[in-house]
């Protein structure tokens, strides 16, 4: 008699079975840290460019004004600040930074695409380091 060599269907089944109900839990978790990730990247460049601003202001010669943010405000065709498509900062009070690199205090406030608060910055004057703090 000839021995079997090989699997069975159904073994072959319960395999893919298994290896979706894996993918099936694994997945979302990994979905949900990409896009965490790619949040907290653009709130990191944000921040980044936010410091950047007292430099901007000294090379223009003029002083900037910021009261909302829904657009990337440029300088010389260069984007100075931005943010992703759909998200918002507004700056209560508006912030200003003088051309000799000195800021008002504000707070600013970022919300997603979907209108969810996504972080709070700090600004201090007359140093213009922004400082992220609690929603």
């Amino acid at each position: 008699m000839r021995k079997a060599a090989g699997f069975t269907l159904l073994e072959i089944m319960v395999v893919l079975a298994l290896l979706g109900l894996l993918i099936g839990l694994v997945a979302p978790n990994y979905v949900g840290q990409l896009e965490r990730s790619s949040r907290r990247f653009a709130l990191d460049q944000f921040q980044g460019q936010l410091a950047q601003l007292p430099r901007w202001a000294r090379l223009s010669g003029d002083a900037i004004v910021l009261d909302k943010l829904t657009e990337p405000r440029t300088a010389g065709g260069e984007d100075i600040l931005s943010l992703p498509e759909h998200w918002q900062a507004s700056f209560t009070p508006p912030l200003r930074i003088s051309a000799q690199q000195m800021c008002s205090t504000t707070t600013i406030d970022i919300s997603d695409d979907k209108g969810v608060a996504a972080a709070r910055y700090q600004i201090t004057g007359p140093d213009c380091m922004p400082v992220e703090s609690d929603l």
